[in-house]
């Protein structure tokens, strides 16, 4: 009796500062596939009216953070992280989290910023006791760090429809296809300030598409940085305190670096203390991988699926639905965690119930996320009456985890005037691919008018 009132008083209770706090700041860095810190992977990554990308980790002089050449410290510590810091403890809502975190809550969806601050034994993987003591401050020692998020690269096996060259080397070749040249957008004109800078002394070339796609192609087509001595020196100090590695690409079954990693964590005797989070398309799965696994504490691994067979290969491109069938089959008899990751957008809103159906079928669940970007793949871009076909589609499977809640944001917002874009972004890619969009999703037919 006495013991078990002695633990109660011992459970310290969690007091969130703010209605808009998020833990991500005080426990958690990450980087893009080039190797920039940034705030997390849900901020928004759209350059603002200085031309500098809104959540990147930056410093005095306006360049990036960059995690394998700069001083992490400084970093955790810079004006950027100490900023959003306090906008969270001042209940502000800051304008890197309301693209997606902000806009998925005012939907009736729950955010991963809702995820980190709950807690407990869930996939964000974060623990209240990270940021409990030091939640008031703005200034954090380097053990505070608790949790990676690393993106070793873009090499990638597949071009998603929903992807981009930063995420895909598939991607470098065909993006040119669908970039629209707007020397007025904050994007160009910081693009262009690169140009320059690699070019010299010039006011602008004379082909300013071609020469910005050779520069993208040059930069995005051969990203070494995971191999530089120096990464591993930066990272090596941060290894015995942290207690989740979320690795990602790029596709990380491809990505032979992590290897390095996880042999760090093994030789340190740390491996035990840290749960390894992946995001795959589960198109290989390396049977080294599998057996470096057992050295850590546990591996949760989000299958990136989003439809069943043809479905997911008009999405993810050029994915073989037998290799991933196979793959599931394989990772479910491991002793990891496997879930679904499905991204619902236009090209998979109408066949959600198959891929449940399928889930079912081998034993797995679905998280079910709404895609923001890029805006003319969002549902909410879906006429009314398509809208409601969804709906009448997913009859007896609303109730399905999270579910409700995507229909629920597909309907908060008319973005239709994008439909013509999605038409002709679409027709593109069809004819690159050999694809057809009324093969695979005929209920768009009487929609397309041009």
């Amino acid at each position: 009796m006495a013991k078990n009132k002695m633990r109660k008083e011992e459970k310290k209770e969690v007091i969130i500062p703010t209605e808009t706090f998020c833990a991500v700041p005080w426990a958690e860095i990450a980087c893009t596939p080039t190797g920039n810190l940034r705030v997390c992977c849900n901020s928004d990554g759209r350059r603002g009216p200085d031309g500098k990308s809104m959540n990147t980790i930056i410093k005095p002089d306006g360049s990036p953070y960059k995690l394998y050449i700069d001083n992490i410290e400084e970093a955790w510590n810079s004006e950027r992280y100490k900023t959003i810091r306090q906008e969270f403890l001042d209940g502000k809502r800051p304008k890197m989290c309301q693209r997606v975190c902000f806009a998925k809550e005012d939907a009736g969806l729950e955010s991963m910023r809702q995820k980190f601050i709950k807690g407990g034994e869930n996939r964000a993987g974060f623990k209240q006791e990270w940021f409990s003591n030091n939640a008031d401050k703005i200034e954090l020692p380097l053990s505070d760090i608790k949790y990676i998020d690393m993106r070793l690269g873009n090499l990638c096996n597949l071009k998603c429809r929903m992807c981009s060259p930063n995420s895909s080397n598939m991607w470098i070749d065909e993006w040119p296809l669908l970039t629209e040249w707007d020397p007025n957008r904050p994007e160009e004109k910081a693009l262009m300030g690169m140009l320059k800078d690699r070019l010299g002394n010039i006011t602008q070339p004379e082909e300013p598409e071609k020469a910005l796609m050779d520069m993208l192609k040059d930069r995005l087509g051969n990203i070494t940085w995971p191999e530089e001595p120096e990464f591993w020196d930066n990272i090596a100090p941060l290894l015995p305190h942290i207690e989740v590695l979320y690795i990602l690409g790029g596709e990380p079954t491809l990505i032979t670096q992590q290897y390095r990693l996880y042999d760090m964590c093994i030789e340190k005797d740390i491996a035990k203390n840290i749960v390894l989070v992946y995001n795959s398309n589960v198109t290989n799965v390396p049977k080294k991988m599998i057996e470096y696994w057992l050295h850590f504490k546990r591996v949760r691994l989000g299958a990136s699926i989003d439809g069943y067979d043809e479905i997911n290969k008009y999405i993810r491109f050029p994915s073989n639905w037998k290799s991933i069938e196979k793959n599931m089959l394989t990772l479910l008899k491991q002793d990891i965690d496997v879930e679904i990751h499905c991204t619902v957008q236009m090209y998979n809103i109408f066949y959600l119930k198959e891929l449940i159906d399928w889930a079912n079928k081998i034993g797995t669940s679905i998280y079910f996320r709404p895609l923001q970007d890029p805006n003319y793949l969002c549902t909410q871009v879906l006429p009314k009456e398509l809208k409601a076909l969804a709906r009448e589609k997913l009859k007896g499977y609303e109730n399905y985890k999270g579910l409700e809640g995507i229909l629920t944001f597909m309907d908060k917002k008319d973005q239709t005037s994008l439909l013509p874009r999605f038409f002709k972004k679409t027709k593109i890619i069809d004819k690159s691919r050999k694809q057809n969009l009324f093969d695979i999703v005929p209920e768009f037919k009487n929609e397309h008018t041009t």
